[in-house]
């Protein structure tokens, strides 16, 4: 057995692309690879300067809020593993573990999540940030798209908690 690569050339391009040539088609995949990379550096940047005013914030978050947050991301952590083929009951099992130690491993996180939620929340609030209907709709056609379903359609299978996140993304976004 042997594995038989195609040649790169203009023919290679022309069919696994919209190009005609093999250049057009790297100038694309490196306009691509240089945009993400762009796009991750700076939302490595926000995050650092999010952190670090939330970690100088005068905040008492409060416990009920912190256990809400590890609650939510247990939630994901089965959703995930439930994508797998698993539970969040099997995989404790397999690691011998309890669920209020699995917990604890997720406190320090989900008190820095509050920490920045609250601290972006208030910073929206100081600021008068506001988010207008077209922001809100214009979300709401971009989640459509990356679902790839029809906006109206998507709009009426939202609910209002689902539409009051969109806008509070939005508000922190900004």
């Amino acid at each position: 057995k042997k594995k038989e690569l195609p040649e790169l050339d203009d023919e290679f391009a022309k069919d696994v692309s919209e190009f005609d040539t093999i250049d057009e088609l790297r100038k694309d995949l490196m306009n691509k690879i240089v945009e993400k990379n762009e796009k991750q550096m700076k939302l490595q940047v926000e995050d650092d300067a999010i952190k670090a005013v939330a970690k100088n914030a005068k905040i008492d978050v409060p416990a009920v809020m912190i256990d809400h947050e590890i609650d939510n991301m247990l939630q994901d952590y089965n959703w995930k593993l439930q994508m797998q083929g698993m539970n969040l009951e099997m995989y404790l099992k397999m690691l011998n573990m309890d669920i209020n130690t699995f917990k604890a491993q997720f406190k320090d996180q989900a008190e820095e999540r509050v920490r920045v939620q609250l601290t972006m929340e208030k910073l929206a609030e100081v600021e008068k940030i506001e988010v207008s209907k077209e922001e809100v709709d214009a979300k709401i056609n971009e989640m459509a798209k990356s679902y790839g379903e029809k906006e109206d359609m998507f709009r009426n299978s939202l609910k209002a908690e689902d539409i009051k996140y969109f806008e509070e993304e939005i508000k922190v976004q900004k």
